[in-house]
């Protein structure tokens, strides 16, 4: 062996020793990794992603043609994709599918760890008599029992039962289980209710929305992320639907158009003939 390696090894077990005479230092060190990693998980809220794939229909076939026989689009069907995919991320396809999902309220109560959102599975729901739109309500419920329940806005608490009608400032609404038995996980609990803001969050939605062309395809890719798992799911597939209903009402209109078009050419070239 020569001097080099003996050197070399002298110097290995020279180091193996030191760190195995330290070996608390190590083991504190990745208890603290450990333990940190736990608690980031634990406080952090999950982050939930939900993908949906839609079909784009080329009206004239030749840009879906070339994309199959040659691997690559024509510039009208690149025009057609991006506009469609403005289209699927603009606000108003994204607030005509939240008022079709009809959330007006969000339910939330505090868990041991986090805030945890009450959805699709409410427990009660708000039926409003009227509704100030220019107020942002907030308030607590807190159940007592099967049948009465406090209602806490600001510095006020008060009582009331099933299917009585509550003011809350210029508001009135009625609470109403939708199960007797669902009020008795909840006994106790403050649920905290907030009246959505649906202007604001279909901007958020809409902005938050990723649209990507699958590549060789016509199809869309489709993705959301929310910390409500199933709330994703419905927004991407009620999306999607709102979205398949603007283009037959559009090519309705489209149609309509192109016939009435044509029905008052023909009826000018028909005048044009007997004169």
């Amino acid at each position: 062996m020569s001097e080099d390696n003996l050197e070399k090894n002298v110097d290995l077990k020279r180091v193996l020793a030191i760190m195995l005479s330290r070996w608390y230092i190590i083991a504190i060190a990745l208890i603290i990794a450990l333990v940190m990693s736990y608690i980031k998980l634990r406080y952090t809220t999950p982050i939930y992603q939900a993908n949906i794939y839609l079909r784009l229909e080329d009206e004239k076939n030749s840009g879906i043609t070339d994309l199959f026989r040659f691997g690559r689009s024509g510039a009208r069907l690149d025009n057609q994709m991006k506009t469609e995919t403005e289209v699927i991320r603009s606000r108003t396809v994204a607030l005509k599918s939240l008022q079709a999902l009809n959330m007006p309220f969000t339910y939330e109560f505090q868990g041991k760890i986090l805030k945890q959102k009450l959805y699709p599975n409410t427990i009660f729901v708000i039926q409003p008599i009227y509704i100030d739109s220019s107020s942002q309500l907030q308030f607590n419920v807190v159940f007592k029992n099967k049948i009465a329940f406090d209602i806490i806005s600001g510095d006020t608490k008060k009582t009331y039962q099933i299917g009585d009608t509550i003011i809350i400032g210029s508001n009135a609404l009625v609470i109403k289980p939708h199960h007797v038995n669902s009020i008795n996980s909840v006994v106790g609990v403050p649920i905290k209710v907030i009246q959505n803001n649906i202007e604001a969050m279909s901007v958020n939605l809409a902005s938050s929305i990723n649209v990507e062309t699958v590549k060789g395809t016509s199809l869309f890719s489709l993705s959301i992320q929310s910390d409500m798992s199933q709330f994703t799911i419905d927004y991407l597939n009620t999306l999607a639907k709102v979205y398949i209903k603007e283009q037959v009402i559009n090519k309705a209109q489209t149609n309509e158009q192109t016939l009435a078009f044509i029905e008052a050419q023909l009826s000018n070239f028909s005048k044009d003939v007997q004169a």
